[in-house]
């Protein structure tokens, strides 16, 4: 089984060999008849008179000289060229300044000065004559002085007895539009008209002139005006072109030959596959990438078309078999030369076969897999992608304010405009290149110096910071690293605010430990001495009770100082559980006034609400309450006596807003608004009154829980607590 799939194979591969080498020994078989027959044309060579693109711009531009001359003459005036050709008005409507205009009229006036020149060299070398709108001649340096319909109709008898060679009619209309006519040019290939018409749609004037292309609207050209140029044949304006047409190996039997081999090995690289038998649909060949392909295709087409004619006439004309025989000797010559030929055919033949063999497979795979699996672009495309995505987003954040950037912008574009300037003197720009590469060297060198200098001022003054010197200074200009040096005075801002922070906690650390000493020292010696009066057997009962109704008030004082300590703890540490619902802080402020009322009745207070009627809020009500509770509580506590205590509540859009506001009984000049609110700071430095200093601290510590906030004022003796809520929002439940 093995054997016979060998030969179905090896068939296969000789039918391929068939497809290749057949075709290509017949070609060469053929190359005498392509040969006789190309020689049978015989080198033919034709010269022709025609203008040159220079002579015929000369003309275009003799039409401006001759419309200022025509215009001078009529209006009795010696124009300046811009003022015919150039309309300031449009010119200013369409942005241009009045320096844009002044270089715009230079430009326009020295173009045509110089285009008058130029026309002066050749206007002696034919006859013109120059009609306005109405027909009647102006201008004329003809000997007849004749009108526009007698020039019409006589200018071709003029051609036909050899007068002149050519007629060109310029017509130039209202709006400045041009329409050639042209006479006697012989030549079918000369297409003065489509040349007149291509130069005037450039507006040749503007693009002279250097005139931008907002302002090239505003240059006009020459209006209701006929020129037209008799140019005779033996004008110097007219230079000779030989055409040649020589000997042409590629006939149409070539053609057809080639184009039917070609399709005969098309077809079979197509259809030989699809017999799976002869296994000759996977070689490594038919799986050439998709690029490469069309590039061989492409290559193969354009050598058949043109390269090999010569191959066939040097073959044919025995040249290659001469230079053979320098090697080979005359014998064997000319049939080596034929065996080369063969091959060099089978060659093109066999990347042709490949590259279709190769595309077959669109219609194998289907378009979408073949180019996945047989093209370069698309294995390349990733890459390019994400490289064209990285330098997309280099160029995207380049910050030109940056003077580093600028800097290397600068020096780029310079080193550019120096190597396109030596680019021009080729050989001898190596004489240019050497010393300028002497002198980028030193500047790069001194520029790198200068940057390890202002680097090493940076890396000192941090080396400072880290040794503990947060004063340190860098008053010197750091070039590049200029930016870090703002950065640099944060930094030592930074470290300078974390070490007064530092500083200010470990003092309040020690202030704390101080005041819980002192505030649970006080009621636990209360609480001893009494307990050793209690000893005492000798004490009446009346004493008895007095002492332990104190001992009780110490010991709830105690309780209840020990209790604040733990849950302002837990509140700072954030170890507290929210039970968040929709309540109405209005009431609630209400509810907590008339718990504390008989307080205030005692501390002679008079407390004074301004609530609305409902403010529903997402609070948790039962830290809610501690936090009014201890403000109310604060307020009687240290307010005078006889004094009014306000609570105002106002809505906002999104949030409500409640103001308390007391008059204290002690002077609060010596007390920081922000300290009120740490732990066991009291408005009474004199700790006289029995309060904790944890009141406000665990108002604070609530209302920031619950996504709200605190504030004190003081402003003499008024003391003031504004409290925020938000209406909705995120709660920070635990």
């Amino acid at each position: 089984m093995d054997t016979k799939l060998k030969k179905l194979r090896g068939i296969g591969i000789l039918l391929i060999a068939a497809v290749i080498l057949l075709p290509s020994i017949f070609t060469v078989l053929f190359y005498p008849a392509f040969y006789d027959e190309a020689e049978a044309i015989n080198d033919t060579e034709e010269s022709v008179t025609a203008l040159s693109a220079d002579s015929l711009l000369k003309l275009y531009k003799g039409s401006y000289v001759l419309y200022k001359e025509m215009r001078d003459l009529t209006d009795n005036k010696q124009y300046v060229p811009s003022e015919l050709f150039f309309d300031e008005e449009m010119a200013e409507t369409a942005g241009a300044s009045y320096e844009d205009i002044k270089y715009i009229r230079e430009g326009i006036n020295s173009v045509i000065y110089s285009w008058d020149q130029d026309f002066g060299e050749c206007r002696g070398q034919f006859d013109y004559a120059v009609f306005n709108s109405n027909g009647s001649q102006t201008l004329s340096n003809s000997d007849s002085n004749v009108s526009l319909s007698e020039f019409i109709s006589n200018k071709t008898a003029d051609i036909k007895n050899g007068k002149y060679a050519l007629v060109l009619m310029l017509q130039f209309n209202a709006a400045g539009g041009l329409t050639v006519n042209e006479y006697g040019s012989g030549d079918e290939s000369q297409n003065y008209d489509t040349d007149l018409y291509s130069i005037h749609a450039d507006n040749r004037l503007a693009s002279s002139a250097g005139i931008n292309n907002e302002y090239v609207y505003s240059v006009k050209a020459p209006k209701n005006i006929t020129i037209v140029y008799a140019i005779p044949s033996k004008s110097n304006l007219f230079s000779t072109v030989y055409i040649s047409y020589p000997t042409a190996i590629k006939t149409e039997e070539y053609e057809f030959w080639t184009i039917g081999i070609l399709a005969l090995i098309t077809v079979s690289a197509i259809l030989l596959p699809f017999i799976k038998k002869l296994e000759i649909g996977e070689f490594k060949f038919s799986r050439m990438p998709a690029e490469l392909a069309i590039i061989v295709i492409i290559l193969i087409a354009a050598i058949l078309s043109s390269g090999m004619t010569g191959v066939i006439e040097r073959t044919c004309s025995g040249e290659y078999s001469e230079m053979a025989k320098g090697f080979i000797g005359g014998k064997f010559s000319a049939i080596i030369v034929n065996i080369f030929n063969v091959g060099f055919w089978a060659l093109l033949f066999m990347g042709w076969y490949a590259a279709v063999s190769s595309l077959r497979n669109i219609f194998v795979c289907g378009p979408w897999q073949y180019i996945k699996k047989h093209s370069w672009i698309y294995r390349i495309f990733p890459f390019c992608k994400r490289k064209f995505l990285q330098l997309y987003n280099y160029i995207a954040s380049f910050d030109f304010k940056d003077k580093s950037n600028k800097a290397v912008l600068i020096a780029v574009l310079i080193n550019l405009a120096v190597v396109s300037f030596i680019c021009f003197f080729w050989v001898a720009g190596i004489l240019i290149a050497i010393p300028y590469s002497v002198v980028v060297f030193i500047l790069l060198r001194k520029y790198m110096d200068d940057i390890k200098d202002k680097y090493k001022k940076m890396l000192d003054a941090t080396g400072q910071m880290a040794n503990g010197n947060l004063d340190v200074s860098i008053e010197d200009d750091l070039g590049p690293f200029n930016s870090y040096k703002t950065e640099i005075k944060r930094v030592q801002y930074g470290f300078k605010k974390a070490v007064e922070k530092e500083v200010k906690s470990r003092n309040m650390r020690t202030e704390l430990i101080t005041n819980v000493s002192h505030d649970l020292k006080t009621p636990l010696t209360a609480i001893i001495t009494y307990i050793g009066l209690l000893k005492d057997e000798n004490i009446t009962e009346d004493e008895r009770r007095s002492y332990i109704d104190t001992l009780d008030k110490k010991s709830m004082r105690l309780k209840a100082l020990i209790d604040d300590l733990f849950e302002i703890s837990k509140a700072d540490s954030g170890n507290v559980s929210l039970n968040i619902a929709s309540i109405d802080l209005a009431n609630l402020i209400r509810q907590v006034y008339f718990e504390i009322k008989e307080k205030s009745d005692e501390a002679g207070l008079e407390i004074k609400l301004n609530l609305p009627e409902k403010a529903i809020l997402p609070l948790d009500s039962q830290k809610t309450y501690r936090i009014f509770e201890n403000l109310f509580i604060n307020c009687i506590k240290y307010s005078l006596n006889g004094t009014r205590v306000y609570v105002d509540m106002t809505e906002r859009d999104d949030s409500v807003y409640v103001e308390i506001k007391n008059i204290a009984a002690a002077e609060l000049n010596g007390v920081r608004a922000n300290d009120l609110t740490e732990r066991f700071v009291r408005g009474d430095m004199s700790r006289n009154t029995d309060g904790s200093g944890l009141g406000l601290a665990i108002a604070k510590s609530f209302t920031e829980l619950q996504n709200g906030h605190l504030e004190i004022n003081i402003d003499g003796d008024l003391f003031k607590v504004s409290l925020t809520f938000k209406k909705q929002g995120n709660i920070n439940q635990q």
